[in-house]
Formats: C-alpha cells, structure tokens, sequence
C-alpha cells in the first residue's frame, strides 16, 4: 500500500509539473491597463489547428525557424484575443439590431442544422448494415424501330445469339458482337459490358436478374420497348454491403437506396385530390383548420403544422415568412407520385431531432462555437470596414510599368516543351502585375495594421519560453503525424 501511494505521488509530481510547464507564458499583451497572458500549452493547443493546412515539409521548416513562428503566432493572437476589442471600440456591435437579428436566427436554425447532420449520420449507418442484390452484366442491344418483335432487328438478333451459343470462346465472341451490332454507345465502346448493376436500374430484366438469378448466356432474345437484347451475365445475383457497392463504382445507387429508405418512411394523413384537400377522407375547412391537426407521420411519429413549421422556415433559409396553411400543405405533399423534397428534408431532420440532443454536451458546445464564430465575422466586417475599405482597386500603367521594371523585366508563368522558363512581356502580364499590386497594398495595410495593434495592446514575446514551446509544438506534430499514418 505504501509503495502504491508513493508511486501514485510520484506520478501526480510528474502531472503537475507537466501541466505548469504547459501553463508558462509564452505571449502577452494589455488591456486597460491589465496584462493578460496566453499561454505554452493554449498556444501549441491553437498551431495545432494548422497542421491540417500546412504540407509537412513546410511544417517540418516552420518548426525550426522560430521568427516565422513567432509572426504567425503573433498574427493569430490579435486576431483571437486583441481584434474583439478593437472592433468593440470602433462599434457597439452587441447592441446592433443585425448583429442581433443574426445571434436569434442561428439560435432558431442551429437545432434543426444539427439534427439534419446527426439524421444524416444515422441514415448513413443504417444503409451500411443494408445488403444490396448486383449483378454482373454485358448485353448487345438491337433497336425496336418500329416497336413489332417480328421485325428484322429481332431475326439479327436471334442470329447473333445463335452464334454465340455455338461459340468455344464466348467472351471474346461476345465483345466482337456487341461492337459489331449494338446500337448502344457503352456497348460499341466496351464490347457490351455494362458492369455492375442493381435492382431498378434497367427495370425490364430486374426479374431475369434478380428473380430468376440467371447466369451466362441468357437462351432467349429478350424484347421491350426500347429494343431488343442478348445477355450475357458474368456474375449471377449476390448480395453485398452499400460500402461494397460504393466500391464497385454505383455510389448513385447508394444515394438511391438512402433515397428510398427515407421515403418509405414519409406517410401523409391527408390527401389532395381535384385540387382539393382531405383529411380523413372529408374535405378541410381551411378557415377553421387547426395548426395542431397530425398533418404528417415520420418514423412512425405524427407531426402537426405547429410541430414542423419552425423546421420549415430553417429548410426555408428564413424565407418561408408568413405562408397559408393551403399553400404549406400542398408544398409538403406528393409530386409525381414521391414525396416533396420539404417533406424528405423534414424526415432527414426528425431522424434524430428530440429534447436529449437539444440537451447534450455535443448540441451546447456546437451552440458556444457558433456564436463565437458569429461574433468573430462581425467583428472582422467592422475591422475590415475601418482599415480596408479605403484600399483602391485601380492600378495605373505607371505602377504596371515600375513593378514589371522590379522584376528585371522577367516575369515567368510557365515553361516550354523543354522546361525553360518563358517570360512575358508588359502587356501579356498586365493581369498577374495588376493582381500582385493589389495583393501588395492588401499586405502593407495588415502590416501596418498589426504593427499598430502590437504597439496599442504591448504585445510581447516571451523568449524565454521559446524553446519550451518548440519542443512541445514538435511533440504535438509528431503525435498528429502517427495518427493520420495509422
């Protein structure tokens, strides 16, 4: 037991020690007149997010030059920590009507976008324990011009099926046919192979094929409207998994199968019909329609108007405004025999959406970042407005020639057969000259602009730590570097 306890104080020792390190200053800067820090492990927490962006290469140089690190630190510590003040001092932004418009929408929206995303996820899990019926198939296709089985595009086809049926080496011979006769483009092109295929992609074999689970060289000359056929099938029926078929090249037919799977489970209680709408087989007053009537089963739950209309309005992107229930119930229900895109869109949604995700940790933390990130393009558009919206756009041909003379007259933007350089002249560079001018302006204006905000707020360095920071940026590369290669 003593042992234990001296191990378990040695081991908290080390924790401690870690964690004070990680908690060193690394940069400072003052607001009001108090000094606040940022510190080892909250800086080497935030390049973190970086590693996703920058090639490893120029990460691995990056981490042995500490002055481009110390500018891109510096960069993202005004941007984070000191640009809120900033804009707060140019504009009560918190008090302003769109600002607040803007926090209240996404407050209303942001349940319905998670619970989109989480539906989504959930329909996608269930797809993959789904086993799909595919074949493996080739076929000549004759055209039925006329639409007669005893016209001469059936006799050629007979024919030919004749003397594939004599064939020693059938595959050969059947790819020469298909070439030879098929009046498809796929068929001419690949000799008649088709590929894969699933149920409902070519509807008038799907019981020759899934059925009857044909295999070879099918013995009849099969006919609908479009023509008549020779098949040959590779691969009889067989089930495999979504993940399989997304594999074999047929991710439509998995966006398909998910399509199918959320409208069966999409079921009205009321009908239109002549224009007319039923509920329960009797025909709605409108006027005296009530906006908590089942209108709409879901996974087997029923929804009212009130129940789906905040849902709407976000499906809507907020355009929705104030819509009669005649119009709402005719936009929800069936067009060419499918349910409306709302309704899937309302299905996808309901998959998932309920007061335990409104109350989780995950929702709450979605919620947090959202409106930090509302905030930030707030206040972006007001720093942006003050320092950047002065910034001419129109480049003189003095400037062109004076940055093109910088250039030594040499400006390259390709190269030829033999991997030289070719250079451009004035005029042919006018557009990439007048894009770095303007680029130039931009750089000189953030300069000068974080130049000022270093001064405003004392930004400082703590050299002192650098190092520390280096060896713990590097460990945190490594550890990231062996994830993504496990």
């Amino acid at each position: 037991m003593l042992k234990f306890i001296k191990i378990s104080l040695f081991v908290g020792l080390v924790v401690s020690f870690a964690s004070c390190a990680a908690n060193k200053p690394l940069v400072s800067y003052t607001v009001d007149g108090k000094i606040e820090n940022v510190s080892v492990g909250e800086v080497v927490k935030d390049f973190s997010l970086l590693f996703d962006q920058i090639p490893p290469q120029d990460m691995e140089n990056a981490i042995s030059n500490p002055e481009f690190i110390e500018r891109i630190i510096i960069g993202r510590i005004i941007e984070s920590k000191v640009v809120p003040y900033e804009a707060e001092e140019l504009s009560n932004y918190k008090e302003d009507p769109a600002y607040l418009t803007t926090v209240k929408q996404y407050e209303e929206f942001l349940p319905f976008q998670v619970a989109f995303d989480k539906g989504n996820e959930k329909i996608q899990d269930e797809l993959q324990k789904q086993k799909v019926s595919v074949v493996e198939l080739s076929r000549i296709m004759f055209t039925n011009k006329s639409n007669d089985p005893n016209t001469e595009d059936i006799t050629v086809a007979e024919q030919v099926l004749a003397d594939l049926q004599e064939s020693e080496d059938l595959f050969t011979d059947f790819s020469l046919s298909a070439e030879k006769y098929s009046e498809e483009p796929l068929g001419m092109q690949t000799g008649g192979y088709i590929g894969h295929v699933v149920p409902s992609q070519y509807p008038s074999i799907d019981e020759l094929l899934f059925d009857e689970k044909i295999e070879g060289l099918y013995p009849s000359v099969v006919v609908d409207e479009q023509g008549s056929y020779i098949l040959y099938v590779h691969t009889k029926s067989r089930q495999i998994s979504t993940e399989e078929l997304e594999n074999l090249g047929l991710a439509s037919a998995t966006a398909d199968l998910g399509m199918e799977y959320i409208k069966d489970s999409i079921s009205y209680l009321y009908t239109i019909e002549n224009d007319g709408i039923l509920l329960n087989k009797k025909p709605i007053d409108l006027e005296k329609f009530k906006d908590t009537t089942k209108i709409i089963k879901l996974w087997g739950k029923s929804y009212s108007v009130k129940d789906i209309l905040p849902a709407i309005d976000f499906i809507s992107g907020g355009a929705l405004g104030e819509i009669d229930t005649e119009s709402l119930l005719k936009a929800l229900y069936v067009t060419d025999e499918q349910p409306s895109l709302i309704a899937v869109q309302l299905a996808v949604i309901y998959k998932s959406y309920n007061s335990s995700l409104l109350n989780s940790k995950e929702y709450k933390e979605i919620l947090v970042e959202q409106m930090e990130s509302i905030k930030l393009e707030t206040i972006y558009n007001i720093v942006s407005t003050e320092y950047f919206s002065n910034m001419t756009t129109n480049v003189t041909p003095e400037e062109l020639a004076t940055y093109y003379s910088d250039t030594n007259n040499r400006i390259a933007t390709t190269v030829d057969k033999n991997n030289n350089p070719v250079y451009l002249s004035l005029a042919e560079s006018k557009d990439f000259l007048t894009e770095a001018i303007i680029r130039a302006r931009s750089m000189s204006i953030q300069d000068n602009f974080r130049q000022k905000l270093v001064e405003k707020y004392n930004i400082e360095w703590k050299g002192e730590n650098m190092e520390l920071f280096l060896t713990r940026l590097q460990k945190a590369y490594e550890k990231y570097t062996l994830k993504n290669e496990g």
